[in-house]
């Protein structure tokens, strides 16, 4: 029988920049208007995918050049 050993060590790392920003987060939805809050986290998506596009073409230039 095959065990896998679980380290939750990232986990608890990882811990506290969630309960921070979920704190944050409960505070600007709090005190800013819902298009506000709507328009932060639209524009937080995009970005996030931006820098994702961005780095997938990094790679995959990369990639293709090793070839």
């Amino acid at each position: 029988v095959n065990s896998v050993e679980i380290d939750y060590t990232v986990a608890m790392i990882l811990l506290t920049p969630i309960i921070f920003g979920a704190s944050i987060g409960i505070m600007v939805y709090y005190y800013l208007p819902a298009p506000v809050v709507t328009t932060l986290l639209v524009l937080l998506i995009i970005g996030a995918a931006i820098k994702s596009y961005l780095k997938g073409k990094h790679l995959y230039h990369q990639e293709t050049q090793s070839k």
